[in-house]
């Protein structure tokens, strides 16, 4: 018994392309590549980065300036609240609820019309709603309007 084989082949060019392909990789990795190339760098300093630096590595002491001030300012903050505890002390006697007499020198009569005008239209609206409520049989809930 005889056996019968059939084969599908690439066609011939197809056969040459992949024999060149294969002989130019083997050539190219072949060559040794230098991977410092690709080693991750820190990118350089810009003018004002360089300023800065300069100017932090001047002197630990240059702040001392401002520390002397700061001393300053609060050894003055220290008497003054020296002198507000003698003034506080006058005033001790002031105290309990304001008197009315105290009141009318804080109001100006603007104010005090405003809260008679608002106090007296709270009052209008609230017997108006009691007659309307009585006339039409309104719902009891909402008597808690009135």
């Amino acid at each position: 018994m005889a056996i019968t084989e059939t084969r599908s082949l690439p066609a011939q060019f197809i056969e040459d392309l992949g024999k060149d392909y294969a002989k130019q990789l083997t050539a190219t990795t072949a060559i040794p590549v230098d991977t410092s190339k690709f080693a991750p760098t820190v990118a350089g300093q810009d003018v004002l980065q360089q300023r800065a630096a300069t100017l932090a590595g001047s002197g630990v002491g240059s702040f001392q300036p401002f520390i002397t001030a700061a001393q300053q300012q609060a050894t003055a903050a220290g008497q003054t609240v020296g002198d507000v505890g003698t003034t506080l002390s006058g005033i001790a006697g002031l105290t309990g609820a304001p008197t009315s007499a105290q009141m009318q020198q804080y109001m100006s009569p603007y104010q005090s019309q405003v809260i008679d005008t608002t106090y007296q239209n709270l009052i209008d609206k609230s017997y108006t709603r009691k007659i309307y409520c009585r006339s039409s049989n309104c719902i009891r809930s909402i008597w808690w309007w009135t």
